[in-house]
């Protein structure tokens, strides 16, 4: 018995760290919804959720498919899990390449070479006004359950 008691304390150290771990998940809410720009479908775009007020809500993105369609995840919760409720500024960007060359062929051991004049930055396929918190008018707010969110965007917001 008094070998038992002995290590009753590092029993109850486990259960306690154990219990401390499950306190830490987040609970998110199930977030989809459908971007269109002028009326199409936006494939490809990258929607950002963003907090409004700190403390009060998880940042969180989804990827829109070939239909517009997305689905939210936060940095920290499952693939495709959602958000936490609250209210969020939503941006919307979406790049499209340069019409330079993409890749520079160099033979294999070869050392990168640098650029000998300014890299071209991706242009934005659409209006850069949706891919600025600060200036986007998209909003939304996340409730318990299932949200189903969608975005129209226009080429003159």
């Amino acid at each position: 018995m008094k070998h038992c008691l002995k290590f009753f304390p590092l029993l109850c150290l486990c259960l306690v760290l154990t219990a401390g771990c499950n306190t830490g998940k987040l609970k998110t809410e199930s977030v989809t919804g459908i971007v269109t720009y002028d009326g199409q479908p936006l494939a490809d775009a990258l929607v950002s959720f963003s907090p409004k007020q700190a403390g009060m809500g998880q940042p969180s993105y989804g990827r829109t498919n070939d239909k517009g369609e997305y689905i939210l995840q936060t940095s920290h919760g499952n693939p495709n899990a959602g958000t936490t409720p609250g209210e969020y500024y939503v941006t919307v960007t979406k790049s499209v390449a340069s019409s330079g060359p993409a890749t520079l062929e160099l033979p294999m051991g070869s050392a990168p070479i640098a650029p000998s004049g300014p890299v071209e930055q991706p242009k934005s396929a659409i209006p850069e006004v949706y891919g600025k918190a600060d200036t986007s008018p998209l909003s939304a707010t996340v409730v318990k359950g299932k949200n189903k969110i969608d975005f129209t965007l226009k080429s003159n917001p």
